[in-house]
């Protein structure tokens, strides 16, 4: 969503890598108990990192915790690098919160779905 609305190509012109992590994430979330977090910083060798996290529930069954998602790193040190960083922290976590709201339905559970379906047709008039 960052991407596609234009905001992503201050951070993309500095940017050296992005990094998903995938090895400690479920192979789906499904609960949107969470908070997108990010946490810029420099890097213990070089460069500037901003990582991002998932802090609360994302199985419905699930302990909180904070779950790492993945890393944007730049070789850059500047403050104009930080403040780049930084910005595209705040993109990210405000895209995250939108997708979270514009697609709410895909973290109800499969009773809260049927639930959901059957209030939608009773106010239509077809039950």
């Amino acid at each position: 969503m960052a991407v596609d609305g234009g905001h992503f190509a201050e951070a993309e012109a500095i940017l050296d890598y992005f990094l998903p992590d995938t090895r400690h994430l479920p192979a789906e979330i499904t609960c949107d108990e969470f908070d997108f977090i990010t946490k810029v910083n420099f890097g213990g060798n070089e460069g500037i990192y901003l990582d991002c996290y998932a802090e609360g529930r994302i199985l419905q069954d699930g302990e909180k915790g904070l779950w790492h998602l993945g890393t944007y790193k730049t070789l850059g040190t500047s403050l104009s690098d930080m403040q780049i960083f930084g910005k595209l922290g705040g993109t990210l976590t405000f895209f995250a919160r939108k997708y979270l709201w514009d697609n709410s339905e895909r973290f109800l559970t499969d009773r809260e779905l049927r639930i959901h379906a059957i209030e939608k047709k009773h106010k239509e008039g077809k039950i």
